[in-house]
């Protein structure tokens, strides 16, 4: 009766330090155990667990560098466009208050050409930043997202008194 219960007590011990060890190395690497009469087990280390990637592009909102782009240097040109209308005492300098179209309808009451050269230069960044706001709309933002699957096997040794063996559980 004690010999029955001092082998019942060593598998036990045997099976909770090979639990703990391969326990510990399970996410790694499965480990196989095979068991010889009057021999100590035998650990023998599987191939590794196969992984599965998935890529996936998501498209979001609007691209947010381009939007910011369009929106400073419509704000930059439309501001200088705006102040030079306010300090003017021309009344037909009122125009530059007009986004887009302002700066082009104010060359026709301007006589020099330094006048000329900063109302087209002016013009030609609002229509490009409002080209850029539209274009970061039209375009939108995308993603790629790398997914791993990894498949988990955990291997563990199963003692009861009618069984010695191994339990394997796992996620695939």
């Amino acid at each position: 009766m004690k010999t029955h219960a001092s082998v019942k007590s060593a598998i036990i011990v045997t099976a909770s330090t090979f639990l703990f060890t391969a326990t510990a190395a399970a996410q790694e690497r499965t480990a196989q155990v095979t068991v010889q009469e009057g021999s100590p087990p035998v650990v023998q280390t599987a191939p590794p667990v196969a992984q599965e990637r998935e890529t996936i592009t998501e498209k979001g909102g609007p691209s947010t560098g381009m939007l910011a782009s369009g929106a400073v240097v419509f704000g930059v040109s439309y501001g200088a466009a705006a102040i030079a209308g306010a300090a003017s005492d021309t009344a037909d300098d009122d125009e530059l208050y007009l986004p887009f179209a302002g700066p082009w309808m104010a060359l026709n009451n301007h006589d020099g050409t330094g006048s000329k050269v900063f109302l087209v230069t002016d013009g030609v960044f609002q229509a490009l930043g409002g080209v850029l706001v539209i274009n970061a709309f039209l375009n939108p933002q995308e993603r790629t997202v790398t997914r791993t699957h990894t498949a988990e096997v955990h291997v563990a040794p199963a003692v009861s008194p009618e069984f010695l063996g191994l339990a394997a559980t796992g996620r695939f």
